[in-house]
């Protein structure tokens, strides 16, 4: 039953993120993950991607979300 339930919370998780594709937010990013791929998080907590060729660490920055990959949300900085 817990495989079950992990499953369809994973699911939930994902149609979550998958509503804000198309809009944009504001995001806090906090570190950089590799080639220039700056990693923050959403006022909801959401995990957000995006590439900036300047070090956009500990800023806030608006970001048009356009996709996810693994629960995390890929956008374009605005």
């Amino acid at each position: 039953r817990a495989k079950i339930m992990i499953e369809e919370a994973k699911k939930l998780h994902q149609e979550y993120v998958a509503s804000f594709v198309g809009s944009e937010a504001e995001v806090l990013f906090e570190r950089n993950t590799k080639d220039d791929v700056y990693e923050g998080h959403m006022s909801n907590y959401i995990t957000v991607r995006a590439k900036s060729q300047e070090d956009v660490s500990h800023m806030f920055r608006k970001v048009k979300i356009t996709g996810i990959n693994n629960g995390i949300a890929i956008g374009e900085i605005v």
